[in-house]
Parts: C-alpha cells; structure tokens; sequence
C-alpha cells in the first residue's frame, strides 16, 4: 500500500497537493460547522465537586471571579 502512495506522490504531485488542499478545505469547512455549534455554557452534574464549589461562592456572596496573572517565562 505504501509502495503505491509513494509511486502516485512521486509520479503525480500535483495531484497530491489538490488533494491536501481539498481535505484540509473540508477539515475546515466541517470544523468550523463543530466549533460554530459550541456554546459558553456548561452543564453541571448534580453532587458534584464544581456543583458545591459554586454553592459555597454564591452562599459567601462573593461573585467576583478570580484573574490569574500570567507569568513571564523564563528562557533556560
């Protein structure tokens, strides 16, 4: 099988380039139907860890979110 990919990509590239260029199209146009579909929300599970960590915020009646600073990274 690989022989004969080889001798076609060899023989015929351009053939081999349209072709990429037609599954990464359609890798995009596909995913971009996916991503297009998400949403921000996020279902919870009853009982479940997150489930009590929102309880408890809302019950201190603190609803400010917490912002993490990115760090700088350092080159070794």
């Amino acid at each position: 099988m690989f022989r004969v990919l080889t001798h076609v990509a060899l023989r015929r590239p351009v053939f081999v380039i349209l072709f990429w260029v037609a599954v990464v199209g359609l890798g995009f146009g596909v995913g971009d139907g996916v991503f297009g579909k998400l949403t921000a929300q996020v279902a919870t599970v009853l009982g479940s860890e997150n489930e009590r960590a929102l309880a408890l915020r809302a019950a201190s009646g603190n609803e400010k979110r917490l912002a993490i600073p990115r760090l700088a990274r350092r080159e070794p």
